[in-house]
C-alpha cells in the first residue's frame, strides 16, 4: 500500500494492499516513490510446538522502519517493541502456534536514485545460508571494482614515476 497523501495509522489496517509487481509498475523505483512510505503487510503463522524465529529483510536502502500489528481486541494498530535486528534484517519470535498479522512502514533512502522492493521471509534455521548469498550475489560488482582499482593503482604509480623522471631533467 502506498498512500497518496498522509493516512492515520488507524486507517492503514483498513488500505487495499496490492502486490509488489503492482506498486513497481504503477510507481516505479527511485526518488518519487522515496518520498511517501510504503506499507507492507504480512502474516506469519507458526504451525510448530515450539517457538520459532523468522527473519524479515524489506530490502536495500531503507532510511527507516516501524512495524505493528493489530490488537486482537480492537482491531487497532499497536506499534511493535523490543525486535531484534541485525543490519537490515528483523527478527521476530513466534510462540507454538501463534499467528500474526504485521504491518511495515517503510521509508526508503531518497539520497539514492534507485532502490530495490524485495522483501524476504527467512526461517532462522536457512538464515546463514541466506546472508551467504545476500552478500556475495553480485560478484561482477566486485571484480569489477576490483579491476577499476587496479587501473587506478597503475595511473597513480605511472603519475608518480613520470613525475620523478621529469623532475631529474
Amino acid at each position: 500500500f502506498v498512500p497518496k497523501t498522509t493516512t492515520p495509522l488507524a486507517l492503514i489496517s483498513t488500505q487495499k494492499f496490492i502486490p509488489l509487481t503492482e506498486i513497481e509498475k504503477q510507481y516505479g523505483y527511485g526518488s518519487t516513490l522515496a518520498i511517501t512510505p510504503l506499507y507492507t503487510k504480512f502474516t506469519l503463522l507458526n504451525t510448530s510446538t515450539q517457538k520459532d524465529t523468522i527473519v524479515f529483510s524489506p530490502g536495500y536502502i531503507v532510511k527507516k522502519i516501524t512495524f505493528f500489528s493489530t490488537d486482537s481486541l480492537s482491531n487497532k494498530l499497536t506499534p511493535l517493541q523490543h525486535i531484534k535486528s541485525n543490519k537490515n534484517f528483523y527478527f521476530f519470535e513466534l510462540h507454538p502456534n501463534e499467528k500474526i498479522t504485521i504491518y511495515a512502514e517503510v521509508i526508503f533512502n531518497k539520497r539514492f536514485g534507485a532502490f530495490w522492493i524485495a522483501p524476504v521471509l527467512i526461517n532462522q534455521k536457512h538464515f546463514p545460508a541466506f546472508t551467504r548469498s545476500y552478500y556475495n550475489q553480485r560478484e561482477d560488482v566486485k571484480t569489477f571494482g576490483y579491476i577499476l582499482s587496479g587501473i587506478l593503482l597503475m595511473m597513480i604509480l605511472f603519475t608518480f614515476t613520470n613525475y620523478v623522471v621529469n623532475k631529474r631533467k
